[in-house]
């Protein structure tokens, strides 16, 4: 995922320099056997449309065509904020000043996809970016495990180990934002799905 403009211009330089080397194994591929030839055609391709695909992404996100991001984990939170973030355009210097931190902070939480942030911090940079987290959560997963005795409505075994599983939820999270209180749209979500009882 392309972060910032420094590693936009990289990535855009790095597309050029794997273009030019596609079309030297396109030239050269008749000195290999053609099973080899076309591997490395094949490499070629794919790391071209990788770069390809983030580089409009990093676009798409910096000119605001993309209003609505979904997610498939909770995980994937941080890097939906770093999205928000170039969504809002706004860079690491700017959101620092908007939550009244160092910018390094920022840095810090981006370069771990904000893994080592709280949740008071997560709630607040989401109301930094103005935007909506809308989370569905499904309580009749047929493969939870059990857990021996009553499951309270469904709900621990979100809680418990592996919580965080792609099966067990999908979050969208709206960058179009109504702004607003991110920290009572946060409790509001806790509360009604019952997690702080669950604990």
């Amino acid at each position: 995922m392309i972060e910032n403009e420094r590693q936009y211009k990289i990535t855009r330089a790095k597309l050029a320099e794997l273009e030019q080397a596609r079309a030297d194994v396109l030239k050269s591929a008749e000195g290999y056997k053609p099973r080899i030839a076309k591997a490395l055609r094949d490499s070629a391709e794919s790391q071209i449309a990788d770069l390809k695909r983030e580089i409009a992404e990093y676009e798409d996100l910096c000119q605001r065509r993309t209003a609505l991001l979904t997610m498939n984990s909770f995980i994937e939170l941080g890097e939906c904020l770093i999205k928000a973030r170039l969504f809002r355009g706004y860079t690491q210097a700017e959101l620092a000043d908007r939550l009244s931190v160092h910018a390094q902070q920022i840095q810090r939480y981006e370069a771990t996809k904000y893994e080592s942030a709280r949740f008071s911090r997560l709630v607040d940079i989401m109301d930094a970016l103005e935007i909506d987290l809308r989370a569905v959560i499904d309580l009749d997963n047929k493969t939870q495990p059990s857990s021996g005795g009553t499951n309270k409505g469904a709900v621990a075994p979100i809680v418990d180990a592996p919580w965080l599983s792609p099966s067990r939820e999908n979050y969208e999270l709206e960058l179009a934002g109504v702004g607003g209180d991110a920290a009572r749209r946060a409790q509001g979500i806790i509360t009604r799905h019952g997690f702080w009882n669950s604990i």
